[in-house]
């Protein structure tokens, strides 16, 4: 019989409106990371695959100069801000591809939001507990059923959050 081992620090997915806003210096995004640090100890703040790649995308073709530096800064300043930036071998990208897609045909993001369902999928296959976005399709996906989706998919079941939300709920007394 095998044993489990301890138990695993729980996982915390940024989106790239997050990490933008890191680079940018925004109040909130700053302290609900370092509130989040406080309240889970060990955990592991990850950049996705699809993050990675939106912000190689926006860093070369940005609409402004001042977005492109922006998304150059973020991507600077994963590993400094202690952030851990992971891959899937290709088959994991087959399984977020087939969970996005059921994520869209669900209805619970508009079919045009490709990016943003692959980056919840992503976060779901690789374990993650809370999902960090400011994105409002992101953050407006109704939980019961996209978790419902996710365990018929056999990846983990997420809490989707934003920064102001985890500094209003959770912050009182934290300092």
């Amino acid at each position: 019989m095998a044993t489990s081992g301890p138990p695993r620090a729980p996982s915390v997915a940024l989106d790239t409106n997050v990490l933008m806003d890191l680079a940018r210096r925004e109040g909130s995004t700053i302290d609900a990371i370092e509130l989040m640090r406080r309240r889970l100890s060990g955990a592991a703040f990850l950049v996705l695959p699809t993050v990675i790649q939106e912000l190689t995308y926006i860093a070369r073709d940005g609409d402004t100069v001042r977005e492109q530096e922006d998304a150059r800064q973020a991507l600077r300043g994963i590993r400094t801000w202690g952030f851990h930036p992971i891959n899937f071998i290709p088959t994991g990208h087959a399984i977020t591809e087939s969970i996005a897609g059921k994520i869209r045909a669900a209805g619970l993001l508009p079919t045009q939001e490709v990016n943003d369902s692959l980056f919840v999928a992503e976060a779901a296959l690789a374990g993650c507990v809370l999902i960090l976005s400011s994105d409002r399709h992101i953050s407006d996906i109704e939980p019961a059923r996209l978790n419902q989706l996710l365990n018929e998919a056999d990846v983990a079941a997420v809490v989707i959050s934003n920064p102001r939300k985890i500094i209003r709920e959770y912050g009182r007394g934290t300092k």
